[in-house]
């Protein structure tokens, strides 16, 4: 199963924050099977945001979507979605009750503009959001690429790990019950340049009946150069001799 994680936001695209969500949502979601195919960022424009829903449609099953869901004009991301999914839009009245009294009962204004946050596509399921005012939603469309599952969430980290811990969780266990886990092993050499510890593994790896079952790549952050060996899960005995000789060879 692959997925594709956007992210929307000016203030992504122009430098004036880093988006730590897709690495973020990328770790969890390796740990569900789940490939990453795709980090794409765009501006808070209706058309660059609906080329990149188009775009990621077609690399995966899976869409992450964060940000754009804010009460002010340049909030739109929901309008888009339901323009992309050829779902209608619906006026939550428990949305509302949220943002009311999340904002209220801290001391803020209740403005009209607002309400903008309670519309979700018509067949969405609302996935409550405790720590903010933004509700996030998914749902599941056919589209000529075939059968997408969407998650719409907001651009705060913290918003996303509550929501993720609430909702996303529990779904994706659901989702991914059938799907072949994979597991990545890692060291940290010290000492030798990246060629040096290319050529180390790549003996260990000649010696190997079944190379095509594992995937090896390498990270360099000084002091140190990185090897991880990725396999499937169901076929780690196969892959044990391999990764003891491989660490033999980098002691």
């Amino acid at each position: 199963m692959k997925a594709s994680i956007l992210a929307v936001g000016t203030e992504i695209t122009t430098g004036q924050i880093v988006n730590k969500n897709a690495s973020t949502l990328s770790a969890k979601l390796k740990t569900f099977g789940i490939d990453v195919t795709f980090h794409l960022t765009v501006p808070d424009n209706r058309q660059l945001i609906t080329d990149a829903l188009n775009f990621a449609e077609n690399q995966s099953e899976l869409l992450f979507i964060t940000g754009g869901l804010g009460p002010t004009s340049d909030d739109f991301t929901r309008d888009l979605i339901s323009q992309w999914s050829g779902l209608k839009m619906k006026f939550d009245e428990t949305s509302w009750a949220h943002v009311q009294d999340r904002l209220s009962s801290r001391g803020f204004s209740v403005r009209e503009m607002q309400r903008q946050q309670c519309y979700f596509p018509e067949t969405a399921e609302i996935l409550t959001n405790t720590s903010g005012t933004a509700n996030a939603f998914s749902f599941t469309v056919d589209r000529p690429s075939g059968k997408k599952t969407v998650f719409v969430l907001p651009g705060p980290p913290r918003e996303i790990d509550s929501v993720w811990k609430d909702h996303i969780h529990n779904k994706l266990q659901k989702i991914t019950l059938n799907i072949k886990k994979t597991i990545t092993k890692s060291w940290d050499t010290l000492g030798l340049g990246e060629s040096d510890v290319a050529a180390l593994v790549e003996k260990s790896l000649a010696a190997f009946q079944n190379e095509d079952s594992v995937e090896i790549g390498y990270r360099v952050h000084l002091p140190y150069v990185e090897v991880k060996v990725t396999f499937a899960e169901d076929n780690q005995a196969s892959v044990l001799p391999f990764l003891e000789s491989l660490n033999s060879d980098l002691k």
